[in-house]
């Protein structure tokens, strides 16, 4: 699936093209989709916007939610049955509910995959999104400018990064502008000399919070007779963790 970099705007029909965001085709109705991402030290991080489908995926939304709702609701009596089946001492029939909640979180798992946006990375400005069909992603771009003769190099240069883009296309994509081949890759050049600086600056002020509030857990548990402050050792020991990760990988960065 192509990656795609959205700006997450105000949720109005202008925002995007007129094609489904699930299969490409035209879109005649606005659903509401939440682009969720899970982060370590965030938890997780979501915004909700409406975005186009066509005909056939909204009303394929539609019986998904209510599809989610009806097994949510079965699995909770389904539940409070097996317990009152075992308050009963009936075995058998207690295990044959929770095989029925097992069946139940694999359908609700499977069936509500079918017509998410998966979600990649996620800022207050931008999303970098999964999009099924390589159509929705030239239609959001068409419709934006986006890779067209008024995108500044800079801009196409991070958007191309972000979409997974290899820097041989990159300088390509920026010679098609007019750009001479020294001068584009000089321009990439110094874009991820820059991103490498932020990125290390980053990563450095993780390492050192994380080590000053792992140290603070350490010495505030040697100090205090039979207690253990053991959610700032955690605490520590996770940001300083992710500042090595992304000082040596740059990981969660591509939107930054």
């Amino acid at each position: 699936m192509p990656i795609l970099r959205i700006q997450l705007g105000t949720g109005r029909p202008g925002d995007f093209p007129e094609n489904c965001i699930i299969c490409g085709t035209d879109a005649s109705a606005l659903v509401e989709r939440t682009f969720t991402v899970h982060s370590s030290l965030q938890g997780h991080v979501s915004h909700t916007t409406q975005v186009p489908a066509c005909p056939k995926c909204a009303q394929a939304i539609a019986k998904e939610t209510r599809f989610k709702w009806a097994t949510i609701l079965g699995c909770l009596g389904l539940l409070a049955l097996c317990i009152y089946l075992m308050f009963l001492d009936l075995g058998w029939p207690a295990l044959a509910c929770l095989g029925g909640i097992l069946v139940a979180t694999v359908a609700f798992w499977r069936y509500s995959s079918m017509y998410t946006v998966p979600c990649v990375e996620l800022t207050d400005r931008h999303a970098l999104l999964k999009v099924r069909t390589a159509a929705f992603a030239d239609a959001y771009r068409a419709h934006h400018g986006l890779g067209g003769e008024n995108e500044a190099p800079l801009d196409m240069v991070e958007r191309m990064l972000a979409e997974g883009f290899k820097r041989p296309k990159i300088t390509a994509a920026l010679e098609c502008r007019g750009l001479s081949s020294m001068d584009a890759a000089n321009t990439v050049t110094e874009y991820l000399r820059g991103r490498s600086r932020a990125n290390r600056a980053v990563g450095l002020t993780r390492i050192g919070y994380g080590a000053l509030v792992c140290a603070g857990g350490v010495a505030a548990s040697v100090l205090a007779p039979h207690t253990i402050f053991v959610g700032a050792i955690v605490l520590g020991f996770a940001y300083f963790m992710a500042g090595v990760v992304q000082l040596l990988t740059g990981m969660g960065n591509r939107l930054s």
